[in-house]
């Protein structure tokens, strides 16, 4: 397996709480489903950071940031039934991940207090 590409991404959770009550941020960061997930608790405003901190992560190791037709809302993190964070393309990113080669996801997630972090790597044959 080769190393396409890496990323890593670094947000302070408090940064993000100025944009979670606009939803058409929201919109444009998350999809319906994923909004439901994000759910309503105490640790929704740290979930949403990390959830964004590694969408960012993924546009870094594809090697895109906002750009190439690649939105945010096409990278889809959610977590696997063992646990682990695991990342789902559409659309455009798709189509992008593809013409790159990419066959498989690494993603790792860590948080403090203050900050999240995210690192995403891109993987091939």
């Amino acid at each position: 397996m080769a190393i396409l590409g890496t990323g890593i991404d670094i947000e302070q959770i408090d940064g993000l709480k100025k944009y979670v009550s606009d939803s058409d941020w929201l919109g444009r960061v998350f999809s319906e489903d994923e909004l439901e997930k994000l759910g309503r608790g105490p640790n929704r405003l740290r979930t949403i950071s990390e959830r964004f901190c590694a969408k960012e992560a993924v546009l870094k190791a594809l090697g895109t940031g906002f750009s190439k037709g690649v939105w945010l809302v096409e990278v889809v993190i959610d977590t696997a039934p063992n646990g682990r964070p695991q990342v789902t393309l559409q659309g455009d990113a798709l189509k992008y991940a593809n013409s790159l080669g990419v066959i498989a996801w690494h993603l790792s997630i860590s948080h403090c207090d203050e900050f999240v972090a995210a690192t995403a790597i891109a993987a091939s044959d």
